[in-house]
Parts: structure tokens; sequence; C-alpha cells
């Protein structure tokens, strides 16, 4: 069980807020693992700048060429913010067999001749994908990528788990307090 919030200080002041929150699936063996959670500020993400100097690429999990992101993951993933202005052009190449999801956060762009607007979730076979994007205005885009875990998956709510039983286990320790609590 946990708890999330915005600082006191947006709180007092407001202003934007922006947010994705991603809920990563765990292969079976590390399901019950203990919780841990990591506190990574923006400073602590590397950025990589490409070579036409404006476009931007930050790495929240994994690895983007030789530059590795703090986080730590259980499987293989990669998730990187590509910020870059009008014309910018950006080429990703991913491993055979993977998952590669796109979210165009805000902007647009296009990748070969499908055009992404803001909103935008564009998904990729597993067939290995080299992805060519060229923005049409400046532009904020999430990439997903990783290995699949190729197991049976059952999930309700906050839970996911392998199977039903699993799921059922799961909602019990959640009621009878397993799983923690939250301080007033």
């Amino acid at each position: 069980v946990h708890d999330e919030f915005h600082s006191r200080d947006f709180a007092k002041k407001g202003g934007e807020f922006e947010m994705v929150q991603l809920w990563v699936n765990l292969p079976a063996k590390h399901k019950m693992t203990k919780p841990r959670y990591q506190s990574l500020d923006k400073k602590d993400f590397p950025i990589v700048r490409l070579q036409d100097g404006t476009t931007k690429v930050k790495i929240i999990a994994g690895n983007y060429g030789s530059s590795f992101s703090p986080a730590k993951t259980f499987t293989k993933i990669n998730i990187y913010e590509v910020e870059g202005h009008q014309n910018s052009e950006v080429k990703l190449n991913f491993d055979d067999g993977t998952n590669t999801l796109i979210l165009q956060l805000a902007g647009s762009s296009f990748i070969g001749d499908q055009h992404l607007d803001k909103g935008y979730l564009g998904i990729f076979s597993r067939s290995g994908v080299s992805i060519n994007l060229k923005t049409t205005e400046d532009s904020k885009i999430l990439i997903l990528n990783g290995e699949p875990i190729e197991e049976p998956l059952e999930a309700y709510g906050p839970f996911v788990m392998n199977t039903r039983e699993e799921l059922m286990d799961a909602f019990r320790d959640f009621q009878e307090g397993n799983m923690g609590s939250l301080a007033e």
C-alpha cells in the first residue's frame, strides 16, 4: 500500500502538473518480492542530446546507447521521453521480439507516413523495430520498450497476478492488512 501526492509547495502555489503513471508487470518469480521505492529526481535521469543539438532523449529506464538510467527494473525495459523542435528527427532501434509503444504527449510527428497527434498511442509488432520519428511541431513523446514476459496474466484493480487464485489471494492479503497501511 502506498500514497502518492504532489508537493506541499505545489498545493499552495498551484501551477501546471503533468504526470504519466506506468504499471509494469513482473515475472511470476518476482511478484511476491518485498516492495521497494526508488526516489529519483528530474536531475537523476541522463539526457542525451542528438546531433541536431535541439532534440533530447531523457532516459527514464534502461539505456540509450552508452547512457543508462539509475532506475532499477526486474526485466529489460527502456523508457524514454523525447523532446524535439519542429522538424527534429530521431532514429530508434529496438531488439527483435520486444514490445514497443509510443505515446505522443505534446505536439505532433510522423513515423514513416503515419501521423501522430497529441494523445496518439502507437503499438509496434514484436519483430524488432527501427523507428524513424520526425516532428512536425515542437513535441514531447514517451517511448516504452521491453521484453515480453510470456506468462499468463490476471488483473483487477491494482493487482496483477498470473492466475485467478493468486489474484484472489492478493485481494485477501490486502483486506487482511498484509500489504501494509497508510500512516494518518
